[in-house]
């Protein structure tokens, strides 16, 4: 079997069709009358910012403060603050600020985000609904995994292990947006860990005097939104390139084509002759 890890613009386009030509209640782990207009906003917001389906739909979703229209470096934005999950805190997580500019053309999901988590109260709880209770957790996990069926992602070795492929699953939308920023946008890793709260062990940590306003909830300290909007300068900048620029980039684009033909060398889906 011949595997190939997609590209963030064709996860993108898989996720739209989402109750269009892709219906994830007709997986029988997703409850027939969850909303798939939900399903697919869940999914995108998880894309976004790229997050754990924990932060999403599971023990640290998002009940209210869920996103802000702001200015960043005067750039028209949008803030999603988002409880990073896996922190050794005594609460589990510490609070995170990814953002994007509103402008269309550097990202076309930044206005329909903002009006849907403007517009509803718990927007990605699927637990209500069905016969009995379920995990919203669990559901979003199945429709995306519905979604993206026939997809793989590709984990980097371990200690014991070689790299293998998987099933693409709810993480791999994170580790997807997370190789975007880092590739195209070129986000440091410390920028990262602003955006995504993705940890490197070989990176230096938020130094401990910001952390503190990170521990505690929106509504208990008025410093805590203003550090993660001031993380954001760092990084709000590097996303006002045109979706278009980033998304058409091929390694073909780079290719000197005249030398190419005087060599007549051939070039083919990643391969040269």
């Amino acid at each position: 079997m011949s595997y190939r890890l997609p590209t963030p613009i064709e996860v993108r386009n898989q996720i739209e069709m989402v109750g269009e030509s892709i219906h994830p209640t007709d997986n029988k782990r997703v409850a027939k009358d969850v909303d798939e207009y939900q399903l697919q906003m869940a999914m995108k917001y998880q894309y976004i910012v790229a997050g754990r389906v924990a932060e999403i739909a599971g023990k640290y979703q998002p009940e209210d403060n869920l996103v802000y229209p702001v200015y960043i470096n005067d750039i028209e934005s949008v803030l999603f603050p988002v409880k990073t999950a896996k922190r050794k805190t005594e609460s589990g997580w510490t609070l995170r600020g990814p953002a994007v500019p509103f402008n269309p053309k550097y990202e076309p999901w930044a206005e329909e985000l903002y009006e849907y988590l403007q517009d509803n109260t718990n927007p990605f709880d699927f637990g209500s609904v069905g016969s009995k209770p379920n995990s919203s957790k669990r559901i979003l996990e199945a429709a995306i995994e519905f979604t993206f069926d026939g997809f793989y992602w590709n984990l980097k070795p371990t200690s014991d292990k070689g790299s293998r492929w998987v099933p693409f699953k709810s993480h791999s939308l994170r580790r997807c947006r997370t190789l975007t920023l880092s590739i195209f946008y070129k986000l440091t890793p410390y920028e990262l860990l602003f955006y995504g709260g993705w940890e490197d062990k070989d990176m230096a940590k938020i130094p401990s005097g910001e952390t503190h306003y990170l521990y505690v909830e929106i509504g208990e300290s008025p410093y805590t939104l203003l550090i993660i909007i001031r993380q954001a300068e760092n990084f709000i900048n590097k996303l006002c390139v045109p979706f278009d620029k980033i998304h058409d980039m091929t390694f073909s684009n780079f290719l000197i084509k005249d030398r190419m033909e005087k060599h007549n060398i051939r070039f083919n889906e990643g391969k040269t002759e």
